[in-house]
This record gives C-alpha cells, sequence and structure tokens, in this order.
C-alpha cells in the first residue's frame, strides 16, 4: 500500500485565479458564501464597511463576519477594540453600508 501525494489549494499564496483584484480582505476560507453576496450586489466590499466602521468607532478591527440575518438581509459583524480597551461589536448593514447598531462586549 503507500500513499500518494495530494494535491489541494490548502497551502498559503496561491496563484491569481479569476479574480481581478485581489484585495486583502481578511476573509476566512469558509467565506464563500461572503463573497457570493458581495459578487451578487447584496453587500458592498469589505473594503468599503472598514473606513466608514473605523470613523464611527476608531480602534482595530479585530474580526469580521458577514451573515444573513432575519428577512435574508445581509449584515456584517465587526469586533473593534478602539482606544481605550474596550471591545465594540458593530453590526453594519451590509447592503446600505450603514452601522444598525454598537454594542460594548
Amino acid at each position: 500500500g503507500g500513499s500518494g501525494g495530494g494535491s489541494g489549494n490548502s497551502g498559503r499564496g496561491g496563484g491569481g485565479g479569476s479574480g481581478s483584484s485581489r484585495d486583502d480582505d481578511g476573509w476566512s476560507s469558509g467565506s464563500s458564501e461572503a463573497r457570493g453576496a458581495v459578487s451578487r450586489g447584496v453587500a458592498v466590499p469589505l473594503s468599503r464597511v472598514i473606513p466608514m466602521v473605523g470613523q464611527a468607532v476608531p480602534g482595530r478591527v479585530l474580526d469580521v463576519d458577514l451573515q444573513q440575518g432575519t428577512g435574508g438581509r445581509w449584515v456584517y459583524k465587526l469586533l473593534v477594540l478602539d482606544g481605550a480597551g474596550e471591545y465594540n461589536e458593530v453590526t453594519v448593514d451590509a447592503l446600505r453600508n450603514r452601522i444598525i447598531r454598537v454594542r460594548e462586549r
């Protein structure tokens, strides 16, 4: 028996495929659904959300998630560490790029 080598895309880097602009948008591997939402036009790109959130809640964005909320509306959830050391969960309407809620964690 011997196990043959494997092929796959688990390595870092990866070749540039069909995506014309590869910005470092911080998506995890399970985010094809989120990318699909952006490409279908039901969510603005993360590159537009982060500067807007940064003006309202200055600090460091630690985590981002794009999820489909109630009624089929997509929302970005960002975890922001502000200058005072507080964690803020910022919920953004992904289509309109507007903050819905800011909650301290």
